[in-house]
């Protein structure tokens, strides 16, 4: 049976908006903790649609943060949340790694887990809330484990939006409209998130990810100079997060850390071979993208079990005769 409720702020007094959105819309039907980024003219103008197996909400929100808290994680919800904006928003996941979702990207997020939006300006949304039994009924392969951004490309994923909006326009759904409809938006959102599986390279064949693997070394082999460059930076550029970055790395039995390091290390031992002219080691560090000399000493002798000064006159020393010295 389909029920639909309004929620908009200006219907209230200002002093009542901020608890009311918080308490029942927030917490009660989304189970989101939401707070305005700023206080004055605060305003949401949504609608909530709930049917058998999952609910659509759709409309205008101002600028805000929702946040899915370890408090509410512990409610025991475990559905998934599809969600939408027309224009861009960031997320925190659970480990606090922080992205820029575009707008039209659509990110799927299981709901026994921690997880925060942040809405720098006012836009339209659109959020599916899906029964997790119901959706593995249709899709039994489906292990929602972390949180996915699914590129609008994805088959099915225009459609299903569509219908769900579409839902909002009705201001009147019999009985039988609603569980046709309620069994056919779960059937697309199965779909849609099926066919996100099928091309999501966290499960693609191995050569999909070492093709991956081999363009985020390139990725390194190209910034590794600069001393701030972190695994954050390469997963925006190759727009993945860095937590599958960090999975890619585990799979090839190292870290991102210890892969830039060791690209580094390669760098200043070929610097201090073929050098036209004297150089300082100091000089090799930072070329290297090093920060202290220390550290560079430490981590070349534990590499190449030699200092970079030994190393260095180690090579002069069986250097070609005519060499220069």
């Amino acid at each position: 049976m389909a029920g639909k409720v309004r929620i908009a702020t200006r219907d209230l007094a200002e002093r009542d908006r901020v608890p009311f959105v918080r308490d029942f819309y927030g917490r009660t039907i989304l189970g989101l903790d939401m707070a305005p980024l700023v206080d004055a003219d605060f305003d949401i103008d949504m609608s909530v649609v709930q049917l058998d197996g999952l609910g659509v909400a759709h409309g205008s929100i101002s600028s805000l943060t929702a946040t899915r808290t370890s408090a509410l994680v512990a409610d025991g919800n475990s559905n998934i949340l599809m969600g939408m904006c027309d224009s861009d928003f960031m997320m925190a996941d659970a480990y606090g790694d922080t992205q820029v979702i575009s707008a039209g990207e659509i990110l799927l997020m299981p709901l026994d887990q921690k997880f925060a939006w942040t809405f720098p300006e006012a836009g339209m949304t659109t959020a599916i809330h899906i029964d997790r039994a119901a959706l593995i009924s249709r899709f039994p392969r489906f292990e929602p484990k972390g949180i996915h951004r699914l590129n609008t490309g994805v088959p099915g994923a225009d459609l299903l939006f569509t219908y769900a909006r579409a839902l909002h326009q009705s201001e009147s759904v019999t009985n039988e409209a609603a569980s046709l409809a309620s069994r056919q938006l779960l059937d697309l959102a199965a779909f849609v998130i099926a066919e996100a599986n099928n091309t999501d390279e966290i499960g693609a064949a191995a050569s999909v990810r070492e093709e991956r693997f081999r363009a985020v070394k390139r990725d390194v082999a190209r910034h590794f100079h600069e001393p701030s460059l972190s695994i954050h930076d390469v997963a925006a550029r190759q727009d993945v997060t860095p937590r599958y970055l960090q999975r890619l790395f585990d799979e090839n039995g190292t870290t991102f850390t210890t892969h830039l390091q060791n690209m580094r290390l390669e760098f200043a031992r070929a610097r201090l071979v073929n050098a036209k002219s004297p150089v300082r080691i100091l000089d090799v560090a930072l070329e290297a993208g090093f920060t202290d000399l220390s550290t560079f000493n430490r981590l070349f002798r534990k590499r190449f079990a030699v200092t970079p000064s030994s190393f260095r006159r180690d090579h002069r020393e069986v250097a070609p005769a005519g060499a220069a010295a």
